[in-house]
């Protein structure tokens, strides 16, 4: 209700970034309740301010999620080649927009995703994911809120490459961060990748 309330305001008041920080944010919630077409919906109906208008960031987290959003719905090739604008235009960049900390993980997950499904070259997707962990990283360093994606991303990555040790102990780490932090999306996300990878006692 939050978010309609929003776009409502925005819509009212010609707000372009207000609307597109509405219908975004609707997005990510949308993509976590598993409602991949609504989200998509909502991410094409800003993409044009978003990409003649907007900050980077706003290009960055409208894409991606875009993008993510796609890689639900099972069009991973789609989703990798809309996820390649953000890894070279906005990827590099050092951090300044709190709101950027979506962009990672949903380029990840995208990266993951294909790597995993074997859509496209395997190694080259594994640097496009270790780029994208990087860059969580570096954003974690500035915004410390967040540390757990940025956790749970190495772990992401530790686990498509073949080292689950590795990934279990990312996991475990990023539960510990994220109960300090309360940030609960990580918080939960490491639990289910836990309970999916250690063995039931």
């Amino acid at each position: 209700p939050r978010f309609a309330k929003l776009i409502d305001l925005a819509r009212g008041s010609s707000n372009g970034q207000a609307l597109a920080w509405g219908s975004l944010g609707r997005a990510e919630c949308l993509l976590r309740f598993g409602q991949s077409e609504e989200a998509l919906e909502h991410c094409d109906e800003v993409r044009a301010w978003v990409t003649d208008k907007g900050l980077a960031a706003d290009r960055a987290w409208g894409l991606s999620i875009g993008a993510l959003a796609k890689m639900r719905m099972g069009e991973i090739a789609a989703a990798v080649a809309e996820a390649e604008t953000v890894l070279v235009d906005y990827v590099p960049q050092r951090p300044v927009a709190y709101w950027g900390k979506p962009v990672a993980p949903a380029l990840a997950e995208i990266y993951a995703a294909a790597i995993q499904q074997k859509v496209g070259d395997p190694i080259e997707l594994g640097k496009k994911l270790k780029k994208t962990v990087k860059s969580a990283r570096t954003f974690g360093k500035i915004f410390p809120f967040g540390d757990a994606a940025a956790i749970y991303l190495q772990g992401l990555e530790a686990s498509v490459i073949g080292k689950p040790d590795q990934a279990v102990a990312h996991w475990q780490r990023c539960v510990t961060q994220a109960a300090e932090q309360g940030t609960r999306l990580e918080l939960g996300l490491a639990h289910l990748r836990l309970s999916q990878t250690l063995p039931a006692t």
